[in-house]
C-alpha cells in the first residue's frame, strides 16, 4: 500500500481545525506545528511539534524531516509569507515569497497598488512617529483610518474623524504595530464588502461576494457577514472586475484570496487583499452553506498542485452574527442549546463563561462568540439568525 501524502498546517490554532479534518477526510496525514503546546489542532494532527512557524528554519526542518508535499494554511494572516517561504525552500506549490510580502504588508501593498491599478488604490500616507500626523493630514486629508501595516483581525484599526483625535488613535494603533510603521488612509464612504477567489494556472474564480457589518466607530471590528451580498447587479460586476484585475497585479498566479473592497460613489477601492482563505467563518462555514463549493478542500488541492473542485451545488444564503456582551464580569450564559436547536442554525459557539472578563469591542479577539444560519434566501437566513441570536444572554 502506497504511503499517504503528508501536509504541513501552521500553525494549528482553532482557525485550521477546518483544514486538519478536511485533510484527513482527503485520507492525507498532517503534520501540524505551534509554538502553543495546547494548540487545538496539535490534538488533531496524526503528527505534532511544538514549534513556531514564524521560526523559519526549524519550520522547514519539520517539513524536511516529514516529507511534506503541500504548506498550508487558512484565514491565518501572519502565516502568509512563513508558509511561502517554506513551502519555496521545499520546492513545493506556494506563493513566490515576494508575492506574499506585497500582500501581507500594507505600505508594500499600496505602493503596488498605486503603480499597477491607481483606480483602485485609496489615498494613503505611510508613518512612524507623532510627527508624521500632519503629513498624513496633508497627504490623506480628514476623516482617515490608521492601522499598522502588518496587522490583522483589526487589531489596531480606528477611525479618526476629527485632528482632536490624531494623537490618541496614533498611540492606539502603534500599541498593536510591531515595527511602529502605520498606514494613514482616506475614510472611505460607501459599501464594504469582501470577495471570496480561487485562482489556479493564472485563471480566478469567484466563489462569493460577502456583505460585511462592522461595530459602531472609531473602531472597525466585523460583527457580520452575510453570502450572498444584496448588490445590484452593474455594482457586483465592477467589484469583480476590480477583483480580477487586483488578483493579476499583485502576481496571485495559484492560491486562495480574500479581497476587501469599498464600492463608493467615485468607483471601486481596495481596502486590504489577503493571499488566503477568509476568516471569521467565510470559508470554513458560509460559503459552502451557500454555494456548496468547499473552500478549504480547495486551498488543499492548490497546495498540493492540483486543480480544485469548484463546482458549484447550491444556490442559497448564510449569514454569521458575532455575539455582543456588556464589558465586564461575566456573571451567567444562557441560551445556547436553544439557538443550536433553532431553525437553520448551523452552529452557535459561546467563547466566555461565568467568572471571564468581558472587554468592550475593539477587534477579533474582543468577540465572545457566534451564531452561523442558512436559508433558501437572504431574508430567511437573517430570521433564523436573528432568532437564534435573540435565545442568547450573556449576563455581565
Amino acid at each position: 500500500m502506497a504511503a499517504r501524502q503528508r501536509i504541513l498546517v501552521m500553525p494549528a490554532g482553532s482557525f485550521q481545525v477546518p483544514a486538519i479534518r478536511t485533510a484527513h477526510s482527503m485520507g492525507l496525514e498532517v503534520v501540524a506545528i505551534d509554538r502553543r503546546p495546547a494548540a487545538p489542532g496539535l490534538a488533531l494532527a496524526d503528527i505534532a511539534e511544538a514549534v513556531d512557524p514564524t521560526d523559519l528554519d526549524k519550520a522547514i526542518d519539520v517539513g524536511k524531516r516529514h516529507a511534506v508535499s503541500a504548506v498550508v494554511s487558512i484565514a491565518n494572516d501572519p502565516c502568509v509569507v512563513p508558509c511561502a517561504v517554506v513551502a519555496n525552500a521545499l520546492g513545493l506549490p506556494g506563493l513566490p515569497y515576494e508575492t506574499a510580502l506585497r500582500t501581507r504588508n500594507k505600505v508594500l501593498a499600496r505602493k503596488r497598488l498605486a503603480a499597477a491599478l491607481p483606480q483602485y488604490c485609496p489615498k494613503f500616507c505611510a508613518l512612524s512617529s507623532v510627527s508624521g500626523l500632519a503629513r498624513a493630514v496633508d497627504q490623506v486629508g480628514l476623516p482617515l483610518v490608521l492601522k499598522p501595516q502588518e496587522g490583522n483581525g483589526s487589531k489596531g484599526v480606528i477611525r479618526v474623524e476629527a485632528a482632536a483625535m490624531l494623537e490618541k488613535a496614533f498611540q492606539y494603533a502603534q500599541s498593536f504595530s510591531k515595527d511602529g510603521v502605520l498606514v494613514a488612509e482616506e475614510r472611505l464612504a460607501g459599501r464594504e464588502v469582501s470577495l471570496e477567489g480561487i485562482t489556479f494556472g493564472g485563471e480566478t474564480e469567484l466563489v462569493a461576494i460577502t456583505d460585511k457589518m462592522t461595530c459602531p466607530p472609531p473602531f472597525c471590528a466585523e460583527i457580520g457577514h452575510t453570502i450572498p451580498a444584496d448588490l445590484p447587479g452593474d455594482a457586483a460586476d465592477a467589484l469583480e472586475t476590480a477583483f480580477r484585475e487586483i488578483i493579476a497585479a499583485f502576481g496571485i498566479e495559484s492560491g486562495a484570496s480574500h479581497c476587501e473592497l469599498f464600492a463608493t460613489k467615485d468607483g471601486v477601492r481596495l481596502v486590504e487583499l489577503g493571499a488566503r482563505l477568509a476568516g471569521g467563518c467565510i470559508a470554513s462555514h458560509l460559503a459552502p452553506l451557500a454555494t456548496g463549493i468547499d473552500l478549504v478542500r480547495a486551498a488543499i488541492d492548490l497546495a498540493l498542485g492540483k486543480r480544485p473542485d469548484l463546482e458549484r451545488t447550491r444556490s442559497r444564503a448564510a449569514a454569521i452574527r458575532f455575539l455582543d456582551a456588556r464589558p465586564g464580569r461575566v456573571r451567567s450564559v444562557t441560551g445556547i442549546d436553544d439557538a443550536r436547536a433553532a431553525p437553520g442554525v448551523v452552529d452557535a459557539v459561546v467563547n466566555v463563561g461565568p467568572g471571564d472578563i468581558v472587554f468592550p469591542l475593539q477587534h477579533s479577539d474582543h468577540r465572545v462568540g457566534y451564531v452561523i444560519a442558512d436559508g433558501a434566501d437572504r431574508g430567511e437566513a437573517a430570521r433564523n439568525l436573528e432568532h437564534a441570536v435573540g435565545l442568547i444572554a450573556i449576563e455581565c
